[in-house]
């Protein structure tokens, strides 16, 4: 029985229910769960009392929502149907008994954007609703403001959702009053940090108070809601009726887990995941024969043999554990298992014949796959093994169902490419040691991919002609291999095509005029090859388009004008050290979304055109919807170095002209692009002065501008290879560019950070790894004073407190929380790198420049004593 036919049973008693779920796919319950879940409920709270929403409603109630409304602050408009003139059972979000005429059900749960949240607060005309059994108001900003206790009043409550809502106050002083409460939940909504650092707050009684006052409860949430109090043991157990319970993300101060959990032998869903549990899970486990879904990544332990008496699960999570040993005595025997992750452990694993889902993937796994793996009959809809050492040839044996899934990108497989089943959709091979051509009969072994990622290998030849007879292709990425021959003419018959990259390969001729026939292709990479001829006007046809890197080829011609006339979309346009003549075509002014323009080393003739100041894409910040359109990876020339940009590929913003054969005046207009961040007009025959306002270009970016041999106003502080070099020889500026480069990288790893699923311990790792290098950059070199330590320290925190969802209000020491993510001060950090320098200095010669310096005698300063050196520090 599934959880969804169980909440039916309990919900819905009269109704029997008869449907079994042992068949339902791992990602068929993630996607659907929610539906099937308000289903259920709604057949509760809404069938069984014969309701619906043309009902008539009442008028004193009708008048206690209104009121309800007057509280709130509702900027979207969403209450907009609530007007005094209508029905009220009519209005959005609200349900009536079609026969009382009684509102049962209140569903205001923000469902769109950020943007449409409710706030304000809650009237106690709330408890007019005498009838209400279902309140919903999940997914708002109510701002910090407490969870009324009136709500406990609401005597007829079954289901109460506030989750992610930003209330704060204790859950115990209305919980205990709702004795008929089947579902509760108080998920912390994990997407980014509320605006107001609330979060779900649960005081240390919340089990006795369940326990004595809660016993129809059928569901409990209360993830990240910082727990820290769970009782090993209770007198007595009155909510054996749980089907789901979900504690994860606390910090409980118990290692082990409770007696009372193993008597919940109705439990269906167990969310365990990111606790403080340090103990082997206990054998007791094996009593939950009910259970469906585990959950106990990131803690530390080791599962039990009798895990594989659970016959009826079938989603086990145990990730990011310090797991080790034979799987497959604690595993082996659960064949209703459909989905298991075992990634981040040190597992060998063992026999398992009934899997579907395999998911390795950053497992540590290394050397070849073992025989006993490679001979299981397994039947497959997802096979990810992604990201790990693991070495020698692809066995052929894999047996997949249809709409398959493959990833074996980032191993050491080499030998031939594998072409298992013709049930493959998606096949990820990229960053593997796959050598010898594309076999020629890939569109007949797999007709029906609509992903093919084989880049990054060693893989040769020509590119088969019936490549373009896999109609199904929606991306193809054969980049970075040593392909050759002529550039393939069989582009008609993709119509569904959106990502083509060959980029970095040996092929020649010329770009064929049916690649214009790509309604739907958004970006195209074909750089780093020997492609000649003109652009293909056939190519206006892509309107879709977002970037396109023509890049390092022998492209010759106009760069077309309909660039800017027919791709409006276009983020960017890079065809740097190619044959390109010409005037820049007015139109590209036409492009307003443009972050990125390198027309660098063609031969373009004529003025810069004054128009630039149309470039939008220059002077704003980027939109969300713009900054996840940047995918793929871009190489970008700065300071004679070749950068290769990817996953922040959407922060630059970059012009470069230069090496080509401009001339004229710079113009003045091109000050106006007030977020450019690198501008490179060297090498070409430009004259005048530099315009006056060049330096008010955003000095927050990176600003490389280059003017050939004139030279540029003097300034009392100017960035070099990403310091801020001030002329009074502080180093305040450098500090605080620092700090600010390291929330540029926290902000944008905030989708881990601030991941409740995410472990601390892998937090405080991703930090170390991604926002303190930015943080530290040049630190070894900083004369630096107690104010710039406690700068860097009063950020480091605040970053840390976000990452554990934590404010300064919480009153939890900077100790527990350093320790909580593995990350040690930063001051320590600051000492070691400046170590590490001063022991770079003693180990060169005395004539070495940085020593002769040591040596100098200034007139008017006195050296200080060296004090006692740290070390160790991580």
């Amino acid at each position: 029985m599934s959880i969804n036919d169980k909440r039916l049973s309990f919900l819905a008693q009269p109704q029997e229910a008869n449907m079994e779920s042992k068949s339902f796919q791992l990602i068929f319950l993630i996607l659907f769960a929610h539906l099937f879940y308000f289903t259920c409920v709604e057949y509760h709270f809404v069938s069984t009392a014969g309701t619906s929403k043309v009902g008539t409603c009442i008028e004193t109630e009708k008048k206690a929502l209104l009121k309800l409304k007057e509280n709130l602050t509702d900027s979207s408009g969403r209450l907009s149907s609530w007007i005094d003139q209508e029905n009220c059972c009519q209005w959005l979000g609200v349900i009536c008994d079609n026969k009382t005429g009684s509102v049962v059900k209140l569903d205001l749960r923000n469902q769109l954007s950020r943007n449409n949240r409710l706030g304000g607060e809650i009237n106690p005309s709330l408890l007019e609703l005498k009838k209400l059994r279902y309140l919903d108001l999940s997914m708002n900003n109510f701002g910090g403001v407490k969870v009324p206790e009136f709500i406990g009043r609401v005597k007829e409550l079954r289901y109460l959702n506030l989750s992610g809502a930003s209330f704060s106050g204790s859950v115990s002083s209305f919980l205990g009053n709702l004795s008929n409460l089947q579902v509760l939940d108080l998920s912390f909504y994990s997407g980014k940090p509320a605006e107001n650092d609330l979060e779900c707050k649960v005081d240390d009684s919340w089990l006795d108070t369940i326990n004595s006052h809660s016993p129809s409860l059928l569901e409990l949430r209360l993830p990240q809601c910082q727990l820290l109090n769970l009782p090993s043991s209770l007198p007595s157990l009155n909510f054996t009726s749980f089907l789901v319970l979900d504690l994860s993300n606390n910090a409980f101060n118990s290692s082990t887990s409770p007696e009372w959990m193993f008597d919940l032998s109705n439990l269906v869903h167990l969310d365990l995941n990111s606790n403080n549990i340090v103990s082997e899970l206990p054998d007791e486990f094996a009593k939950l024969t009910s259970l469906e879904y585990l959950h106990v990544s990131s803690n530390y332990g080791t599962i039990p043999e009798s895990t594989g008496d659970l016959s009826s699960l079938e989603a086990l999570y145990l990730s990011s554990n310090k797991m080790s040993g034979n799987l497959t005595s604690n595993i082996g025997q659960l064949t209703s298992s459909l989905s298991l992750d075992i990634s981040d452990n040190m597992w060998e694993v063992g026999d398992q014949h009934e899997l579907t889902s395999i998911v390795f993937n950053t497992a540590g796994i290394s050397d070849v796959l073992p025989d006993w793996f490679v001979e299981l009959d397994l039947k497959l809809d997802n096979l990810d093994m992604a990201y790990n050492n693991l070495t020698g040839k692809v066995p052929n044996t894999f047996q997949f169902n249809f709409l398959a899934n493959v990833d074996l990108s980032s191993n050491r497989f080499e030998g031939p490419l594998p072409l298992w089943s013709s049930n493959i959709t998606s096949l990820y091979l990229r960053d593997n040691l796959f050598s010898g051509p594309i076999p020629v009969n890939i569109c007949e072994a797999l007709p029906n991919l609509t992903d093919l990622d084989i880049s990054y290998n060693n893989l040769n030849g020509t590119i088969p002609l019936c490549m373009g007879d896999m109609n199904q292709l929606t991306t193809l990425a054969l980049d970075n291999n040593q392909l050759i021959g002529q550039f393939p003419d069989f582009w008609g018959k993709l119509p569904y095509l959106y990502w083509l990259d060959m980029s970095e390969n040996r092929l020649s001729g010329q770009i064929p005029g049916s690649l214009g026939s790509l309604a739907y292709l958004r970006f195209l990479r074909l750089s780093g090859n020997n492609l000649s001829g003109e652009l293909p006007s056939s190519l206006r046809n892509c309107t879709t388009m977002i970037s396109i890197d023509l890049s390092n080829n022998q492209l010759s011609g106009l760069i077309p004008s309909w660039l800017g006339e027919t791709m409006r979309s276009l983020l960017i346009l890079s065809v740097r050290n190619n044959r390109f003549s010409g005037h820049i075509p007015l139109k590209v002014c036409s492009l307003r979304g443009l972050h990125i323009l390198d027309l660098s080393e063609n031969n373009l003739s004529g003025s810069i055109p004054s128009c630039v100041c149309n470039l939008e894409g220059f002077k704003a910040e980027l939109t969300d919807a713009e900054a996840s359109q940047y995918q793929g990876e871009l190489k970008l020339e700065a300071k004679g170095r070749i950068l290769y940009y990817d996953t922040i590929l959407y922060l630059v913003n970059s012009i470069d002209l230069s090496s080509n054969s401009l001339s004229g005046e710079i113009p003045v207009e091109i000050t106006r692009l007030h977020k450019l961040g690198t501008l490179n007009l060297s090498m070409n025959s430009l004259t005048g002065t530099i315009p006056t306002d060049i330096g008010k270009l955003q000095v927050e970016q990176k600003q490389d501008r280059v003017f050939g041999m004139q030279e540029v106003c003097k300034r009392d502080s100017f960035k070099y290879l990403g310091s801020v070099i001030q002329g009074n020889g502080e180093i305040d500026e450098d500090v605080s560019h620092r700090i600010g480069a390291g929330w540029m990288k926290w902000k944008l790893a905030s989708g881990v950070l601030c991941d409740k699923k995410v472990p601390p311990k892998l937090k405080g790792k991703f930090y170390r790894v991604v926002v303190r290098p930015a943080m530290l950059y040049g630190a070894e070199c900083w004369p630096v004073k107690n104010s710039h330590i406690q700068k860097m320290k009063v950020a480091e925190m605040r970053m840390l407190r976000w990452m554990c969802g934590l404010t300064t209000g919480d009153r939890v020491r900077n100790e527990t929380i350093r320790e909580k993510v593995g990350v040690t001060p930063v001051e320590y950090k600051m000492r070691e790198v400046r170590l590490r320098w001063f022991g770079h200095m003693m180990r060169r010669g005395m004539d070495a420049p940085v020593c002769r310096c040591e040596r100098l005698a200034l007139d008017g300063f006195r050296r200080g004593r060296v004090g006692r050196r740290s070390t160790g520090v991580r």
